[in-house]
């Protein structure tokens, strides 16, 4: 009979869970997992990267929400612009004017109005960390000093001060745009900080530039010259202007004009473009303010024109012959060349 009864079912089950028990008994058991036990070294590595990675990807998610939510310089170094007062209301907004100097100075303007409007105060403050510190040097002796503190962070300027201005200054300065303002504060501003004679009563600044680049300065005791871009400041001596402060590098640097003309302080030519064959011509030297330089002359092909040291160039076959060479100022450099045509004489 194919029938099972109940009884001998339930002797089947029994017996078959008996045999797998016996098997598994057989088979190699796992053993728990104990936390204390030591880490291989694969295993230790695995965290380590792991724990990196997620850093990093923390490190990537901050800097994306940072630039999501901010606009304006993040550092001093960085700031040349406006900034606007926030708590104030519309009729009352005042601009900050800031424009970092180099060699940790910032130079500063700040007006009682967003357009237009009256200076209440002008300074070089000395840059340290995120903070530019000003102190007022030329108070009256019987006063309290001026103190003005600028704090920057994520785009907007923290204003405090000791001291009285024409409007109420303390607050937050939001970034507006990249542009610097009047620059006739800032260089007043500068002469008095960093000129060597500490002249009283401010300076008289002309309103042209002397070679297109430089603001001729007055205070009571001396003369200076200031590069038009704020990166150096020269004071006038005999026999040329002495670097008081910053760099000529910009000024050696050729720009293009905005009738795209190429516009430069310091250039090197030839008094003559054409000489004969053994006919002599001298180099020309134009430095913006006179200032002083030295100078080193080659002529490449020497079959065609030598240079002397002090720049006289000699015709010695027909063509053109090109001088090269390299003019420093306060210890910047730029090459230069030019060209002279060498004719064959008349007979």
């Amino acid at each position: 009979m194919l029938a099972v009864t109940g009884k001998k079912r339930m002797g089947l089950l029994l017996a078959g869970a008996l045999v797998m028990g016996l098997l598994a008994g057989c088979l190699p058991q796992k053993e728990p997992e104990n936390p204390l036990a030591p880490k291989t070294e694969e295993e230790n590595l695995g965290q380590t990267f792991a724990a990196e990675d997620e850093e990093r990807q923390e490190k990537e998610l901050e800097k994306l929400n940072q630039q999501a939510d901010f606009a304006g310089p993040r550092s001093w170094e960085e700031a040349r612009g406006i900034f606007y007062g926030e708590n104030y209301s519309e009729t009352q907004l005042p601009r900050l004017a800031v424009q970092y100097l180099d060699q940790g100075w910032l130079g500063f303007s700040l007006y009682d109005s967003a357009e237009g409007g009256e200076l209440a105060l002008s300074g070089v403050a000395r840059v340290e960390g995120n903070k530019a510190y000003y102190e007022d040097v030329n108070a009256d002796p019987e006063e309290e000093v001026f103190h003005l503190t600028l704090t920057l962070e994520r785009g907007t300027v923290s204003l405090t001060l000791s001291g009285a201005l024409p409007f109420p200054a303390e607050g937050q300065y939001r970034f507006e745009r990249d542009e610097a303002g009047d620059p006739h504060p800032i260089l007043t501003a500068m002469l008095k900080t960093l000129a060597e004679d500490g002249a009283a009563g401010g300076a008289r600044i002309a309103q042209e530039l002397k070679d297109d680049w430089f603001y001729e300065a007055e205070t009571r005791t001396a003369r200076y010259y200031i590069a038009r871009d704020f990166t150096s400041i020269y004071r006038l001596e005999q026999p040329a202007p002495k670097l008081l402060w910053g760099s000529s590098k910009t000024m050696l640097q050729d720009k293009q004009g905005e009738d795209g003309a190429l516009v430069r302080h310091v250039m090197v030519l030839s008094k003559d473009a054409v000489i004969p064959v053994g006919g002599k011509t001298q180099a020309r030297v134009n430095v913006a303010g006179g200032l002083a330089y030295t100078i080193q002359y080659a002529s490449p092909d020497e079959s065609l024109a030598t240079v002397t040291p002090e720049g006289e160039v000699t015709g010695i076959s027909p063509g053109v012959a090109t001088i090269t060479g390299t003019i420093r100022i306060d210890g910047e450099e730029k090459e230069f060349t030019f060209a002279v045509l060498v004719e064959a004489k008349d007979e």
